[in-house]
């Protein structure tokens, strides 16, 4: 929890998954480019208009509507493997994820002997908001990989 907590990580949650568990970030918004947006505005759900000046992101905003970017990260740590569904995620249940798991993991979990066979897997949900009214729309494939996500993020140096 170390490095996620020095990453600004500090809301999460936890879920059981076969020989593992599932670690859930809160919302945060992010730029164009998957870098979180600064204080405040990190962890709001309403778009920040101009997320920092710069030339491009003055005229954008005098030309056009703000666009909010917006993420979940889970990180699935287990010796089993599993399949992605491709299945659409809706906004709905990815905000439920942060709302709805442990605050911590359970002793028998945080004791278990992790072993060369348990992977850690990230998946970032990623979801666009054109407008303060409309629904976001979840990207699937996301528009930036996870990769991506990650090297924009205090944990970069964990991404391999």
């Amino acid at each position: 929890m170390g490095a996620l907590t020095v990453a600004g990580y500090h809301d999460v949650a936890y879920f059981g998954v076969p020989d593992g568990f599932a670690l859930v970030t809160r919302i945060e918004q992010t730029d164009g480019h998957g870098a979180p947006l600064s204080d405040e505005a990190r962890w709001s759900i309403a778009i920040v208009a101009m997320k920092s000046f710069s030339i491009e992101e003055y005229i954008r905003a005098l030309l056009t509507s703000p666009v909010g970017y917006f993420r979940v990260i889970v990180l699935v740590t287990s010796s089993k493997p599993f399949n992605f569904s491709g299945a659409r995620a809706r906004l709905e249940t990815i905000e439920q994820w942060s709302r709805s798991g442990l605050n911590s993991l359970p002793d028998a979990v945080r004791k278990r002997i992790y072993t060369e066979e348990h992977q850690t897997t990230a998946l970032v949900y990623e979801f666009e908001k054109k407008t303060t009214v409309d629904t976001p729309e979840v990207y699937i494939p996301g528009r930036l990989t996870a990769r991506e996500h990650l090297a924009n993020t205090e944990l970069k140096e964990y991404v391999r």
